[in-house]
């Protein structure tokens, strides 16, 4: 439309009476292609956030249909402040994702705090002091060798299973 106006001559020109259409239309237009240049842009941003690899399978899954939630309603904004409101609060949602590293440090904080706990409860388990001295040397044998297999363990089911195992063995 507005290549058809410029070929038109001053007194054609003159005669139009819609003008005001055309600028208001090619207006609308760039705004529509700022608008999809934003939306464009932010799903790109939105793609290129997190690496899927550093996530567990099941994080892998929760990232995906996040991106794809964040894609839609960016796809839905109306405007770039949408557009911008869409892409922050899916970022969010992602940043509340734990990676496999995350995970891994937490499980192995977890199973220190386990050992720690069996460790003690095992010493605290008997006093020595209420056996005769030859049952104070098998006693802190079975405390040793106990702590021995708790330190050992290379998950929590194992270090309950290794404090069971030493506290049967003191009781026998």
């Amino acid at each position: 439309a507005r290549e058809a106006y410029d070929k038109l001559s001053d007194e054609q020109k003159a005669k139009v009476n819609n003008y005001k259409t055309l600028t208001d239309a090619e207006e609308k237009f760039k705004t529509i292609q700022a608008l999809n240049k934003e939306k464009q842009k932010a799903i790109k941003e939105l793609a290129e956030y997190k690496n899927a690899d550093d996530y567990r399978d099941a994080e892998k899954t929760q990232l995906k249909n996040l991106v794809e939630e964040g894609t839609l309603a960016i796809n839905a904004a109306s405007d770039i402040e949408g557009v911008n409101k869409a892409l922050t609060d899916v970022k969010a949602k992602i940043d509340e994702l734990k990676t496999d590293a995350e995970l891994s440090k937490e499980e192995t904080e977890s199973l220190e705090d386990a050992k720690n706990e069996a460790v003690k409860e095992l010493q605290d388990y008997k006093n020595a002091d209420d056996y005769r001295d030859a049952e104070q040397v098998k006693l802190k044998e079975y405390v040793e060798e106990g702590i021995k297999a708790i330190t050992d363990a290379d998950d929590i089911a194992s270090v309950n299973m290794a404090l069971s195992t030493a506290k049967a063995k003191i009781d026998e």
